[in-house]
């Protein structure tokens, strides 16, 4: 099995053009967090231990159960990060005040922080309007906050046979050079960067991550 898990702010819509090509390869799970109402949540991963390789996309590395983790053969991260903030103390000031900021006004204004939040993750496009949605404003605070403060033990992953990092070189969200200090701490993974693209690779390059993912020429 192979599942799909999108990251922070989004849902299983993420990976729509991905679904006949994956379905050519094996059985295949869209995991969905439930960030909003009309796409409920899917929290039936951690009993998917016979999945052999999942696929996520920013902080859904994080939202993976370890249990999966460690049963893996396959795992590919796009636009991931080991923590979301900088590692120079000027660089995470400024990010950490960022993620406070989205914070203290997500509860009251939702739909503002995620268009302002959707457009630095389509950057250098313009994502499209998305119809009104009802939000799941805990859910989403719970997870902004887990990812204000969570890092990635990479032990975890180095048992992992195969891993492939895919990155966008004009990410605004998640500078490449996480991806790189991601590569570094899982020896023997592969990096693709792809220079014109931004954080949302799956919807904006998804024949790019898939021929780089199957080795298709």
């Amino acid at each position: 099995m192979i599942i799909l898990q999108h990251g922070w702010g989004f849902d299983h819509h993420t990976w729509d053009n991905w679904l006949e090509e994956i379905q050519q390869q094996d059985e295949l799970m869209l995991a969905n967090r439930g960030y909003f109402q009309q796409t409920p949540a899917d929290y039936s991963l951690k009993e998917k231990l016979q999945t052999h390789t999942a696929i996520v996309h920013g902080f859904g590395l994080h939202l993976l159960p370890l249990r999966l983790l460690s049963a893996l053969q396959k795992l590919v991260i796009i636009s991931g990060f080991d923590e979301f903030h900088p590692q120079s103390y000027s660089e995470r000031v400024q990010s950490e005040r960022m993620v406070e900021r989205m914070l203290k006004q997500i509860e009251r204004s939702p739909s503002v922080v995620l268009q302002e939040y959707r457009r630095s993750a389509f950057y250098p496009l313009i994502p499209e309007e998305q119809s009104t949605r009802t939000f799941n404003t805990h859910l989403l605070f719970e997870d902004l906050s887990l990812l204000n403060r969570y890092k990635l033990r990479p032990h975890l992953l180095k048992k992992i046979p195969e891993i492939i990092i895919l990155h966008g070189e004009r990410d605004k969200l998640v500078p490449v050079r996480k991806a790189e200090y991601l590569h570094q701490l899982l020896p023997g993974s592969k990096l693709a960067i792809n220079d014109e693209a931004g954080n949302m690779l799956p919807v904006t390059h998804q024949e790019w991550c898939l021929r780089t993912i199957y080795d298709k020429n």
